[in-house]
């Protein structure tokens, strides 16, 4: 087989995987759908009802509802992808008893239909942030494009990782809700990164998170500081934790304990 028809068969086997999971998630109805658009959007209203409340402006300017969308919104995409990633193996061990099925086609197909979810409910809250006249424009496109990118590359890396040690040892399905929350606690959701104190920023931002929420506001938003994200540090931990998770996979996939074929 030519490299151009395995390409082809690739594709062409993640299209159907894909499918199948959008059925799944959804059950073949537009009430599964709302509901992935509903989770984020309760987030964003609690948190921001809270500075609200607490007669607290969002800083640099920015709107409060659109900074609650910047920071939800991306860390949902992260996330997802991240956990819905990591059981994509376990969940299609049957179907990868045919040899045709390799483990990383069900991890893209799984990850790409989160990845498609949260860009778009990214999407429709910025259309609607318009619409409202939240904000008048976004300062800086690329900055906000990119942050997205990092996000979703950022989740589907981790989701490869924990795929892979899932196949060998059940311990990382405990494991990784306690990371989430830690990150989900530190990635700059309900604050910026000018907010917190200098001894909690210096080790905040070692989540990358925090830096591609600071990322993406610095993008939307037209006073928005620069001072606190690395986009070099971003893709350092994407590609580390990306090699890593093939590395994983690659030893799982030869391993006769790991739990990869059904």
């Amino acid at each position: 087989m030519s490299l151009q028809e395995t390409y082809q068969t690739r594709l062409r086997v993640i299209d159907a995987l894909l499918l199948r999971e959008a059925k799944k998630r959804f059950g073949g109805n537009l009430v599964g759908l709302a509901s992935a658009f509903f989770e984020p959007m309760v987030q964003v209203a609690f948190f921001a009802v809270i500075f609200m409340a607490t007669d607290r402006g969002a800083p640099h300017g920015a709107e409060v509802l659109v900074f609650m969308i910047a920071g939800v919104v991306p860390f949902h995409l992260f996330s997802k992808a991240m956990t819905r990633g990591m059981s994509a193996i376990d969940a299609n061990s049957t179907l990868l008893s045919y040899p045709i099925l390799k483990p990383i086609d069900t991890l893209v197909a799984r990850c790409l239909l989160e990845i498609m979810i949260y860009v778009m409910t990214f999407v429709i809250c910025m259309i609607l942030a318009f619409y409202f006249e939240l904000v008048d424009e976004i300062a800086r496109l690329p900055f906000v494009f990119f942050g997205l990118v990092f996000a979703a590359a950022l989740g589907f890396a981790a989701g490869v990782l924990a795929a892979a040690i899932l196949s060998l040892t059940p311990v990382v399905k405990r494991v990784i809700p306690i990371l989430n929350r830690a990150m989900f606690l530190t990635s700059g959701v309900f604050f910026s990164a000018s907010m917190i104190p200098q001894f909690a920023r210096d080790i905040f931002l070692w989540n990358p998170m925090l830096n591609i929420t600071e990322l993406v506001r610095h993008g939307i938003f037209q006073n928005y500081p620069s001072t606190f994200f690395n986009v070099g540090y971003i893709l350092v931990v994407i590609l580390v934790v990306l090699a890593a998770g093939f590395a994983a996979l690659i030893f799982a996939e030869r391993s006769p304990k790991a739990a990869i074929r059904g």
